[in-house]
């Protein structure tokens, strides 16, 4: 996808795509120190150098309830289980399919949120299907009782030192400006400030305009897993500091080590 965006009075093209590795990236066009360059995504820096064993724990859980399933339904009988050595490969190989269901399950859920609050933020209204009507209830509780308004939505940001974006929110809360991101995942983790740490980085760069605050909202996946969360960062420009840490960390592994 290609998007204009305004760089202290001038225009230039970023273009979002995903590399041969399947990583985000961003191509810049109208900037003449970074033109015909690919620039790692954010989100793609954390996730090269930051430790997630949350993930790592969801990953291993999903595989083996996978596993599990697939003994108990198929091969256990009178408290027996056997099963036919040409069968292994199958269950092995659909145990690590179902974590693939999963996650795209999860990804599916993420985006299809994130565009219909990109639509309500923009005073659009799109069909809610029901199994996100508990999510944009909380949310519109949520605007209404901070009084944010909304300035940009689903933006493309990038800096000069070599790396790009999309945030999800800019607004302005009680006369301060305000960085908004959404979060569909189980919990809060300590990457999303760093996250939005690199954007606040790009978007002060670009624009010359300072974001006071960042908040994280994690939104509510039907009823029963509870209501709208928010926190906020609680030293915005510690966490710029720290993705520019995380930053030329990735860079170093990316760049050429060994003579």
């Amino acid at each position: 996808m290609d998007v204009w965006v305004e760089r202290l009075n001038k225009y230039v093209e970023i273009t979002q795509k995903t590399d041969p590795s399947g990583q985000r990236v961003y191509l810049i066009e109208g900037d003449s120190d970074l033109t015909g360059q690919s620039l790692p995504s954010v989100t793609t820096i954390l996730q090269t150098v930051v430790n997630k064993p949350g993930l790592l724990n969801w990953a291993r859980s999903s595989t083996l309830r996978a596993v599990e399933k697939t003994i108990r339904t198929k091969f256990l009988s009178d408290g027996i289980i056997t099963i036919p050595e040409n069968q292994m490969n199958g269950i092995l190989n659909g145990s690590k399919e179902r974590q693939e269901e999963e996650r795209l399950t999860a990804s599916r859920y993420g985006t299809i949120a994130h565009e219909l609050l990109e639509q309500l933020s923009q005073g659009k209204s799109p069909d809610i299907p029901d199994e996100f009507s508990f999510l944009v209830e909380s949310w519109r509780e949520w605007v209404l009782q901070t009084g944010i308004i909304f300035e940009h939505t689903e933006g493309y940001v990038y800096h000069t030192g070599g790396f790009a974006g999309s945030f999800d929110v800019i607004g302005s809360i009680a006369g301060e400006k305000v960085l908004i991101d959404y979060k569909t995942s189980k919990g809060i983790y300590a990457e999303y400030a760093l996250q939005q740490g690199g954007y606040k980085l790009a978007y002060e760069e670009m624009t010359g305009e300072i974001i006071n605050k960042g908040f994280v909202l994690k939104l509510p996946r039907g009823v029963q897993n509870g209501r709208l969360s928010v926190v906020e960062v609680k030293d915005l420009e510690r966490a710029g500091q720290g993705f520019y840490t995380a930053f030329e960390l990735y860079s170093f592994l990316h760049g050429t080590i060994w003579k």
